[in-house]
């Protein structure tokens, strides 16, 4: 029972910490970052990778604003991604959608396909992890640097 108990409370502690230190010396997203999971806003479901939901296959965005646009461009799962975006305001952006080849993909792609669909979009930084909201959808993504 002992040794039961010991692997719960470990595994209680692996949860993921959604919450971001924000950085407000960060003023950009700019860098590769890989999706770690998602949360629903409204219902606090925290929705983690695992091969069913994305086939063993990573969510990796690269944000780069140094040219007017800033472009967004990366791999979710099976697809490449290409877009831009642009700072609204010191801590949110906006998207013109993304682009897209379309090759199947799991739900894992869909997610952040779905959280980037045209909107204004708010993230909080700092130098390992992003995270983006978009409140029309009530979703968030968590995202690591690579």
């Amino acid at each position: 029972m002992l040794l039961f108990s010991f692997f719960f409370a470990c595994k209680e502690d692996d949860k993921i910490d959604f919450h971001v230190q924000d950085d407000p010396s960060i003023s950009t997203i700019n860098g590769t970052w890989r999706v770690i999971a998602y949360n629903e806003l409204d219902t606090k479901k925290v929705i983690e990778k695992d091969s069913t939901n994305s086939w063993g296959l990573d969510v990796i965005i690269t944000f780069d604003d140094s040219g007017d646009p800033a472009k967004v461009s990366g791999s979710v799962t099976t697809n490449r991604v290409m877009g831009s975006f642009k700072y609204i305001n010191d801590r949110s952006f906006k998207t013109n959608g993304l682009a897209s080849t379309f090759v199947a993909q799991p739900e894992w792609a869909d997610r952040f396909v779905d959280l980037f669909s045209e909107s204004d979009l708010r993230f909080e930084v700092n130098q390992k992890r992003l995270r983006i909201f978009n409140d029309q959808k009530q979703l968030s993504a968590l995202l690591e640097k690579e």
